[in-house]
């Protein structure tokens, strides 16, 4: 872990609670506290668990503080609030980089209304990636999250 990866993680912490300043000072404390050997493993885990409960990816990306063999797990509810996480992230990708991204509204809605099945949204939404090889990769990944689901 880099002093870049440790700031960035705080900064995602930071930014995910822009209106509770008090989570992000209370989970400072505890990364202060764990660093002294103050509180250990289990304890830096069970305040984040409560701290960050409803937010999966800040969990994982404790991940990288934790010796090896203690790293947070999530359970089925968690897995399922952070593949959701994915995908609006992914969503909010698409909106800054596509100009058609209302060519995908529309496809998705056709979706939902039953006027076109899985592999024609499928093939739609491959065609209008194709000029953007990673955010097709990242599609392709998270479809495949999403059947396993």
């Amino acid at each position: 872990m880099t002093i870049y990866e440790a700031f960035s993680y705080l900064n995602q912490v930071k930014d995910k609670f822009p209106n509770q300043r008090e989570k992000y000072i209370t989970f400072l404390v505890v990364m202060m506290e764990f660093m002294r050997k103050r509180i250990d493993n289990v304890g830096v885990i069970e305040k984040a668990k409560d701290l960050f409960k409803g937010h999966p990816s800040l969990l994982l990306g404790l991940n990288p503080f934790l010796p090896k063999g203690n790293e947070i797990v999530l359970n089925d509810e968690d897995k399922k609030t952070y593949l959701m996480e994915q995908v609006l992230n992914f969503v909010k990708k698409i909106e800054e980089r596509l100009e058609n991204y209302s060519e995908l509204e529309d496809i998705f809605s056709m979706f939902k209304k039953e006027r076109k099945n899985a592999k024609e949204v499928h093939d739609k939404v491959i065609l209008l990636l194709k000029d953007h090889p990673d955010l097709l990769n990242e599609f392709k990944f998270l479809l495949g999250r999403l059947s396993y689901c």
